[in-house]
């Protein structure tokens, strides 16, 4: 309970706030919970300046219910290690740190079913926005029960976001997957490469679908020049790459030969293994990967891969996600050329 001359108590209720700005307890919890319904802007003024005074903090819980919503952002990705998603995610929470808005962040560990699950615990909360964020399926069992849920979200008056999906009518931030690897297979065969593996991960992944085609399309477009072009399927990670790394090498080595992975992780992965087999990169082989995650910094030798501004693209999510912006986003590209791919 507040003291006679408004002292600040760790005790202060709302009914002292609405007492000491001089206004009715539901004016006051209207002013301070974002309701809709109007308040002047005087009596706003007051209970402010009462609420700090008396050193009152309003409860989240209750003005959610006011509002129909909290100020949570749901963030689900497949996992937070990976440097991808890590790198998104900083860039969302970056953005929101000023809005007042939180972010809460789910691990789908690739479970689509444990995925559904997530949106529905989020939906539960009342969360402002839902983001997902990572490469869809073309098998996936439980789509129109997700497809669901969001809807049920939006209907709400919640947002969706979706990251690097294109498959969903929801707001999205989209990656030029397809066009960051167009633009590496061209800059390759700039450089003299003439033969190609490609380490394309799972078959079923979009992502790794379209990142696939794109670089076999600026193959294509100099198809004079292209001697042989060989494809293998993998992992969508560092285990991925390490599994099949003799498998590609069985295809084929030599100077003029590259190795195009899917992603960073499946690229590292297939340095690790051929260096415990003696194979050099790039005298005996030559290597790029895609995304340019920051731990590319770190590898000798520098991978060439083709860059996604992660931060970036979590910013984006961001303001889509806090209705500052509408509509789809599209987030570009470019291609690092570096010591793993010399000119031959």
């Amino acid at each position: 309970m507040a003291t006679r001359r408004g002292v600040p108590s760790t005790s202060a209720t709302l009914t002292d706030v609405a007492r000491l700005a001089g206004v009715s307890i539901a004016t006051a919890s209207r002013a301070l919970n974002g309701s809709q319904r109007s308040v002047s802007a005087d009596s706003a003024d007051r209970v402010r300046a009462a609420a700090e005074r008396l050193g009152y903090l309003p409860n989240e819980s209750a003005q959610s219910m006011v509002r129909g919503r909290t100020n949570n952002i749901g963030l689900i990705v497949r996992d937070i290690a990976e440097p991808y998603f890590a790198g998104i995610a900083s860039g969302l929470i970056d953005e929101l740190e000023s809005t007042g808005m939180h972010v809460s962040i789910a691990v789908t560990s690739d479970d689509l079913a444990r995925e559904i699950e997530q949106v529905r615990m989020f939906r539960r909360q009342r969360a402002a926005a839902v983001v997902l964020v990572g490469s869809r399926r073309t098998d996936e069992p439980h789509a129109a029960a997700l497809m669901e849920e969001l809807r049920h979200i939006e209907t709400a008056g919640g947002r969706v976001v979706m990251l690097s999906h294109h498959q969903f009518p929801f707001r999205s931030v989209l990656i030029g997957n397809r066009e960051g690897s167009q633009e590496l297979a061209s800059a390759l065969l700039e450089v003299g490469y003439t033969e190609f593996t490609i380490v394309g991960g799972p078959s079923t992944y979009v992502t790794a679908k379209d990142r696939v085609q794109g670089f076999r399309d600026g193959l294509a477009e100099r198809a004079a020049v292209v001697d042989d072009v060989r494809t293998v399927e993998s992992g969508f990670g560092w285990q991925g790459g390490f599994d099949v790394a003799e498998q590609v090498l069985e295809l084929g080595r030599g100077p003029r030969r590259v190795v195009f992975a899917v992603n960073d992780l499946v690229a590292l992965g297939l340095l690790a293994r051929w260096r415990e087999l003696g194979v050099a990169v790039p005298s005996d082989i030559a290597l790029a990967g895609f995304d340019d995650i920051p731990t590319l910094r770190d590898v000798r030798p520098w991978l060439t891969s083709v860059e996604v501004p992660l931060m970036l693209a979590g910013r984006s999510a961001a303001r889509l996600a806090a209705a500052v912006t509408d509509g789809n986003v599209t987030v570009s590209t470019v291609v690092k050329m570096r010591e793993s791919t010399p000119a031959r």
